[in-house]
């Protein structure tokens, strides 16, 4: 941005201190405290934007704070990881559902929720813990079930990087649940049919966004399918694509002049 005759600087959201009418725009990059105060944080978003230009917008991380996104995308013909969507009150049981889907090993975890947050994985083996984890949350909050995508521990998770309509890298990265899990993806040359995909779910959005990440699994049958929609607060790991970079800092010039 300093290239650009622009300056940038890092302010955590909910500093009191910081005057944000007084900057010529915010873009929304690492703020990972978020699911633990959507409302505040959605509300913070809100007030911001109507002082200055604002990206991702509110709308957008209004619908893409809540997994139930995944519904959506799905109802608009998007192939998503199957889910199980649970009220929250509800006294819905883990052996049902997995019964319910054919399902041996699953993920549960909250339909608010980062970095792994209150996510475990579930099979036969710790069928016991997961009931527990499941009531637990369920009285305080909504819930989804997934199965538990075996490619991921082959393959990974393939992402997809957008800047605006152009997606500008490929990457392959682990899985949270893998053993020593460290966030430090690759690159990688993703698939045309994965391309295509990440397309589809990024125009399926509806959203107004200036970024975005597609996180990809394929399926038993070798299907590619959406596991995430990250347009609120993604890393987009320009450690591995400086022209990313480049593009987003052209990018936002531009928005701003």
């Amino acid at each position: 941005m300093r290239a650009r005759g622009l300056g940038a600087q890092p302010v955590v959201w909910d500093d009191p201190n910081f005057e944000w009418s007084a900057v010529r725009g915010v873009v929304v990059r690492s703020t990972w405290d978020y699911h633990l105060r959507r409302t505040e944080f959605l509300n913070w978003a809100e007030v911001v934007a109507a002082q200055v230009p604002f990206w991702n917008p509110p709308a957008t991380l209004r619908w893409n704070t809540h997994k139930t996104y995944l519904r959506d995308l799905a109802e608009r013909e998007v192939a998503v990881v199957p889910t199980e969507w649970l009220a929250v009150g509800s006294g819905a049981a883990l052996d049902e559902v997995m019964d319910k889907w054919g399902w041996k090993e699953v993920v549960v975890k909250p339909t608010i929720s980062a970095d792994g947050y209150r996510t475990i994985r579930v099979s036969e083996a710790n069928l016991e813990v997961g009931e527990a984890h499941l009531r637990a949350l369920l009285a305080e909050r909504e819930v989804m079930v997934q199965p538990f995508m075996s490619e991921v521990e082959k393959e990974g998770e393939h992402c997809a990087v957008f800047i605006g309509e152009e997606l500008t890298h490929g990457l392959r990265k682990m899985t949270i649940f893998e053993p020593g899990f460290v966030d430090a993806p690759a690159p990688f040359d993703l698939a045309p049919d994965e391309v295509a995909l990440a397309h589809d779910a990024v125009a399926a959005s509806g959203c107004d966004y200036l970024y975005a990440r597609v996180d990809m699994v394929r399926d038993e049958a070798g299907r590619p399918r959406v596991m995430e929609l990250e347009m609120t607060e993604p890393s987009l790991y320009f450690e591995n694509a400086l022209h990313a970079a480049d593009t987003l800092a052209d990018r936002l010039a531009s928005l701003l002049r």
